[in-house]
C-alpha cells in the first residue's frame, strides 16, 4: 500500500463540507468557545438534533441513545459514502497496521523516535514484538498511547486510546474525552483457543507482561479495577471462560467479586505471590506462563 497522510480539515471546511451536502446545523459553545456544530438531523442515524461534531478537528458524536455514534473527520466522510483522497481503501491492520498508525498521526513506539520511552518500556520488560502486537505509539515526547479498538465496517477500528505518562510526572488519561471505556486493550488480538479461555489484567503493563510470557487472549481493563462493564465481553464467546488476573490488594479483590457477580461459573482468578504480574515477573525473570496459569483457581 502506498504512503498515506492525513491533514486535519483547514478551517471552513467542515461546514462548507455540511453545507454541500444538504445538513443544516447551529454553532454552540463547548465552554472554551463556539467550538462546536449542532446539526439539525444526523448523518448516522437521521434523529433530530443529537449530533454535534467539533468544526475544528471534526471530532463528532450523536448523543441519541439508540445510536451513540462517535469518530472524528476521517469515519464522517466514510459515513458519506464520500472518503478523503487518503483512505479510498479502508486499510486492515492484519494487511499493513503501520500505515494506519500514520493515517492517525501516530508512529509506532518501536520506531524509536523518541528513545527516552522506548529505553522505558524495554526497562520494563517489553520487546519490540509485543509492543507492536498491541499497537503502542508514542503520544508527545513523554507518553505512549494504548488503543481501544472496536469492530467496525469490517475491521477493528481505534474508537479511543488510554495515554499513559512515562517520562516525568506519572499520570494517565484518555485520548478522546467521554470516549468508549468498555472496551478491553488488547480486543484486536482475539484468537481461537482451545483452551476458550481469556484472561483479564487490570493494567496495561501486566497485559504486556502477560504476552511477553507467551500467554494469549489477555486483556487489559481500560481504567483499572474500577472499570468493570458487561459489555466489556462482547467479543467473547459465550462458552468461553473467564480468569481475573487483577491485583491482589483490596480493589483488585472487590474486581474479581464483581465479575463473579456477572458470569458465576465461568469465571476463576489467578492468586499471584506478588501484587501484580509486573512485579511477579521483576521479581522472577525466568516466570513462566504455566506458573501463571497454575495458580488459577475457580472462585465458587
Amino acid at each position: 500500500m502506498g504512503k498515506k497522510t492525513y491533514q486535519s480539515p483547514s478551517s471552513g471546511e467542515i461546514e462548507n463540507y455540511l453545507t454541500a451536502h444538504g445538513y443544516t446545523f447551529k454553532r454552540y459553545s463547548s465552554g472554551s468557545g463556539h467550538d462546536n456544530l449542532k446539526l439539525e438531523k444526523a448523518p448516522c442515524c437521521g434523529h433530530k438534533l443529537s449530533f454535534s461534531i467539533n468544526h475544528v478537528t471534526g471530532q463528532f458524536e450523536c448523543w441519541h441513545t439508540e445510536c451513540s455514534k462517535r469518530g472524528n473527520w476521517v469515519t464522517l466522510r466514510r459515513m458519506l459514502n464520500d472518503p478523503l483522497p487518503f483512505d479510498k481503501q479502508i486499510v486492515n491492520f492484519k494487511q499493513d497496521w503501520k500505515d494506519f498508525f500514520q493515517m492517525q498521526q501516530r508512529g509506532p513506539v518501536t520506531r524509536n523516535k523518541y528513545p527516552k520511552v522506548l529505553k522505558y518500556l524495554h526497562d520494563r520488560g517489553m520487546s519490540n514484538e509485543t509492543l507492536d502486537a498491541f499497537r503502542v505509539s508514542n503520544k508527545y515526547d513523554t507518553a505512549v498511547r494504548f488503543p481501544m479498538y472496536a469492530w467496525q465496517n469490517g475491521v477493528w477500528e481505534m474508537v479511543n486510546a488510554r495515554i499513559i505518562q512515562v517520562i516525568g510526572e506519572k499520570k494517565n488519561w484518555f485520548d478522546i474525552t467521554g470516549g468508549p471505556t468498555h472496551l478491553m486493550i488488547g480486543n484486536h488480538l482475539m484468537e481461537e483457543s482451545s483452551e476458550k479461555t481469556i484472561y483479564i489484567f487490570e493494567g496495561q503493563w501486566d497485559v504486556l507482561t502477560a504476552y511477553e510470557l507467551g500467554m494469549r487472549n489477555v486483556f487489559s481493563l481500560p481504567n483499572g479495577a474500577s472499570s468493570v462493564k458487561q459489555e466489556m465481553l462482547q467479543y467473547i464467546p459465550q462458552d468461553w471462560g473467564i480468569c481475573i488476573c487483577v491485583d491482589m490488594d483490596p480493589s483488585g479483590d472487590a474486581c474479581a467479586e464483581k465479575f463473579f457477580n456477572m458470569f458465576g461459573t465461568r469465571v476463576s482468578r489467578i492468586h499471584m505471590p506478588y501484587k501484580d504480574l509486573n512485579d511477579w515477573y521483576k521479581e522472577e525473570p525466568s516466570l513462566t506462563k504455566e506458573e501463571v496459569i497454575s495458580r488459577r483457581s475457580y472462585m465458587i
